[in-house]
């Protein structure tokens, strides 16, 4: 079953959202999410739900199935539907997880940018259409899925790598206006259990974390972990998610989910469900020769590239 699965099933991401009917510590599995339809050019994932103004905006990567790569794109709920798509931001290196938030009365965003070795930093322009880059955080590493929390008027930035076959977490402060990073926090660890599955959420006076469970494959379950101390952020696992217990569309049951966000009284997941594909294989190969090929062309701009791990703290 393992190797037919990994020959002939498939699935693209999808996203889906429902409004909260109470504020509970656990997820509710008894109410279903209503899925966002894809276009013919993009599938979506990442979903990163943030409310201004009372209006409320879904930030997410939408996935050009021609090009193989990932772009930033938006939608705002509009009568209780997620209307006006728009590409916001596109480059020539995959763009993900746009994790978007306000700080001393500017909007930011930090997107996925691993596949091009930073960590970037843009502002909204005009938000929510119109960024700019500001500059990289962080240069010469591979971080994933980098997420944002503000505390006492400090800006703080958890992220994922995996180095020399270990899993790590890197806890970050960061400078905003001189746009430089210095580490807090690292730890390595040999499950890969760690990766960030969308913002911090608080629940009862206690601040808890999504993260990704990719024991058994990549985004195969989404953990809720508990924080017990910023400062070297230590963290304590409660509870996963039951994927076979999930409801989209008044089905119960998808085989992945790997983010997890709320704002307001909404919530939003990315699912997949597998589905028999003939000619998955080809479309890896595709994939991966297109992933290659702009690995080539940035290390050709760069003049090589290896991770050198300078970002990491290794005595921790």
């Amino acid at each position: 079953m393992q190797l037919f699965r990994k020959l002939f099933l498939s699935g693209e991401w999808n996203i889906a959202f429902r409004k909260r009917k109470e504020m509970n510590d656990t997820f509710n599995y008894d109410s279903s999410f209503i899925s966002l339809p894809h276009s013919e050019t993009f599938w979506y994932a990442d979903p990163m739900i943030f409310e201004a103004d009372n209006k409320f905006f879904l930030f997410c990567e939408a996935f050009d199935r021609r090009e193989q790569i990932g772009k930033i794109g938006l939608f705002e709920l509009i009568d209780e539907k997620w209307k006006n798509f728009s590409i916001i931001l596109e480059n020539n290196y995959h763009m993900s997880y746009p994790c978007v938030f306000y700080f001393e009365g500017k909007y930011y965003m930090i997107p996925e940018t691993e596949e091009n070795c930073t960590l970037q930093l843009y502002e909204a322009e005009e938000f929510p259409y119109k960024w700019e880059k500001r500059g990289n955080l962080v240069e010469g590493a591979k971080l994933a899925d980098s997420t944002v929390f503000i505390k006492e008027k400090k800006c703080y930035i958890l992220g994922y790598s995996v180095v020399e076959g270990r899993y790590a977490r890197i806890f970050l402060e960061a400078n905003l206006s001189s746009c430089t990073t210095k580490i807090l926090d690292s730890k390595f660890f040999n499950e890969n259990i760690i990766r960030p599955a969308g913002y911090f959420f608080k629940s009862k006076d206690c601040w808890y974390r999504p993260s990704q469970d990719c024991r058994r494959e990549y985004g195969k379950g989404i953990i809720i972990n508990r924080i017990l101390n910023f400062d070297k952020f230590e963290e304590q696992y409660v509870y996963e998610f039951d994927n076979k217990m999930i409801i989209v569309d008044g089905k119960r049951g998808v085989d992945r989910v790997h983010t997890y966000t709320l704002a307001g009284e909404y919530e939003v997941i990315d699912f997949n469900i597998y589905r028999f594909d003939l000619f998955k294989r080809l479309k890896v190969f595709k994939r991966i020769y297109l992933k290659k090929k702009r690995d080539k062309d940035q290390m050709d701009k760069i003049g090589g590239y290896t991770n050198d791990n300078r970002i990491y703290d290794r005595s921790i």
